[in-house]
């Protein structure tokens, strides 16, 4: 099992589901190289430019798919503190950018966005 969560440009509900599922919209694209320096430098996550990056440890893992639309922040259950360190620098990094972060277990924004 895992869990997502996704950075978009705007906090807008109406907009959630034109960029994660491709449809028309008027946000604003994310500046993914941007993003991707801010990620590898600020977070513990890795992997070339346009590829997914990854921390992988203690039998789980953290991934980040970046794309204009939006990023999807996924990682496993039952990673411990250092998987959950990540996973919250990750999120905070990209709110450091301007980006949104929408939490569907939830259904809200992510504290602070």
């Amino acid at each position: 099992m895992s869990i997502s969560y996704y950075a978009i440009s705007v906090r807008d509900h109406a907009q959630l589901g034109p960029l994660l599922e491709g449809g028309p919209t008027t946000a604003p694209p994310i500046d993914v190289a941007a993003t991707y320096a801010a990620l590898v430098r600020g977070a513990m996550v890795e992997g070339p430019p346009n590829a997914t990056l990854q921390w992988e440890g203690e039998g789980s893992y953290v991934f980040v798919d970046l794309s204009p639309r939006a990023i999807e922040v996924t990682h496993g259950t039952g990673g411990g503190e250092e998987q959950m360190d990540v996973v919250m620098d990750v999120l905070s990094v990209l709110q450091g950018q301007g980006l949104y972060v929408w939490d569907p277990q939830s259904g809200s924004w992510f504290p602070g966005s």
